[in-house]
């Protein structure tokens, strides 16, 4: 625009010179059109210059116009900043403060103005705080950066903690024209730092509370499993020893009837034996008392003889039993007699029923193993059957099988009872486990076969069942290489 005007003010010279020009060619020169032609160049001078005045003064007005609204948003933004600011002269004192300082200790500028800053409402109390600001005002003026913290109180004697940074403000020939304060209020995380610290402090106590609660009830449940350990074996052992018991009973009660007709034999024998010795004193006795006398003799002798062997044999099977069921004692047996004399102890509660019990297993299995474990095993499998699986039923079926393969024992063995539930067989080992309980189950019975099984003979045991069918127990059993059939 200014390159528009000077244009024009060169052609309008231009042409005015021209004029004077045409003139003098035309004319004589004269004195007035000199003074003309002064007179319009003086007037254009003056115009440019009016020009070029009311532009700077447009420009200046501008400028404060700018200035006024820089000033304007740099005193909002100082006045409401949440950071503290002040600024210092080089001798220490407050010449500017925003409005959220003064705020906080409820003064105005004239109050604190060119007060030195560490002896304003501040920090008037607190020496410590003064000579931090001192040092940090020490160093500003070495043009260092100086960061530290202080603690001061409002005018509601309400602590607060503060953030400070100090650091110079320099001009152009690095001269420092006033150091720049400038703090945050931490009070606030201050405040959640102290509340953090709290809360870890009452969790790390809740926590420890915890943990020795922990700690004493794992104790008090170390010391429970022990004790239901105990129990456990001691129940096992009183299972034991309650079979053993039983077995006494049944072996005493079976050994009653031979020994018993044995002593009535001998009691006969004796008072006939009387009688002959009478009538042979007597001279009295004749042929045929004697030859009735040496029949019935030989009769009563052969019925003792029978009784007497039959009370040997359960007395005998009675002892390998129970030594074996009080021992965990090895030693080399035929598997098929010794089943036939475990049921023999067992014949006391097998006669009351009319159970069928089949043994499918090789005549001349020898083994090496520990006998009084199989004791336990069929004997607690065929109670468990009479007493369970048989319950509602007047005629079941046992069968128990034995092969050898390979140096392992395969024993099977099944019966046709009611079975078991779908929902219990997953439960059938575990120790006081029973759905008898009503009528005296101890739940003890198969988990003494599954830790027989598993920890003296070093086997394993499965069972399955279907509900109304049936029950089946497979039980593998690792034998030596001794061991053969």
């Amino acid at each position: 625009m200014v390159g528009k005007i000077l244009l024009e003010i060169f052609l309008y010279l231009s042409f005015a010179h021209n004029l004077l020009n045409a003139n003098t060619n035309n004319t004589m020169p004269d004195s007035n059109n000199y003074m003309q032609f002064g007179t319009i160049f003086i007037t254009v001078i003056l115009l440019i210059i009016i020009f070029y005045l009311i532009q700077t003064i447009k420009q200046r007005k501008k400028l404060e116009n700018d200035f006024s609204l820089i000033t304007h948003e740099f005193k909002a933004t100082f006045n409401l900043s949440t950071h503290l600011i002040g600024l210092l002269d080089t001798n220490g004192k407050l010449i500017l403060a925003n409005k959220t300082s003064l705020d906080l200790i409820n003064a105005k500028n004239d109050d604190v103005y060119m007060q030195y800053f560490w002896n304003t409402p501040w920090w008037k109390d607190s020496k410590e705080d003064q000579h931090k600001l001192k040092d940090g005002f020490k160093n500003a003026l070495n043009n260092e950066i100086t960061n530290f913290q202080t603690v001061h109180f409002d005018a509601q004697k309400n602590a607060h903690y503060v953030n400070f940074t100090m650091k110079p403000y320099t001009d152009d020939t690095n001269k420092i024209m006033f150091i720049i304060v400038e703090s945050t209020d931490i009070s606030d995380v201050r405040l959640a730092q102290n509340k953090i610290q709290e809360l870890n402090e009452q969790l790390e106590l809740k926590i420890k509370t915890r943990t020795k609660e922990l700690e004493d009830a794992n104790s008090e449940l170390e010391n429970t499993l022990i004790e239901l350990k105990e129990t456990q074996e001691y129940l096992i052992h009183t299972e034991k020893m309650a079979s053993l018991g039983d077995l006494v009973a049944g072996i005493a009660h079976e050994i009653n009837t031979p020994i018993g007709m044995g002593l009535t034999g001998i009691t006969h024998f004796m008072e006939i034996s009387k009688e002959v010795n009478e009538l042979y004193k007597s001279d009295e006795m004749s042929q045929e008392d004697f030859e009735e006398y040496l029949d019935e003799t030989n009769q009563l002798s052969k019925s003792i003889n029978i009784s007497l062997l039959k009370a040997v044999d359960l007395i005998k099977s009675f002892k390998e039993i129970a030594v074996d069921q009080s021992s965990e004692a090895q030693r080399t047996f035929n598997m098929k007699e010794y089943i036939d004399e475990i049921l023999l102890s067992l014949h006391h509660e097998i006669k009351r029923e009319k159970h069928t019990i089949t043994i499918d297993c090789p005549e001349n299995l020898v083994i090496t193993s520990h006998p009084g474990a199989f004791s336990q095993i069929i004997t607690n499998l065929v109670m468990n059957s009479f007493v369970h699986a048989f319950k509602d039923k007047d005629h079941g079926n046992i069968l128990i099988e034995l092969q050898l393969d390979d140096n392992l024992l395969f024993l099977t063995y099944t019966d046709d009872g009611k079975g078991i539930k779908q929902e219990n067989l997953s439960k059938v080992f575990d120790p006081f486990f029973t759905t008898n309980r009503n009528h005296g189950g101890s739940g003890l019975g198969l988990n003494i076969i599954f830790n027989i099984v598993n920890t003296t003979l070093k086997g394993k045991i499965e069972c399955s069942s279907l509900e109304n069918i049936g029950v089946e127990f497979k039980i593998v059993i690792p034998l030596g290489k001794e061991e053969k059939e």
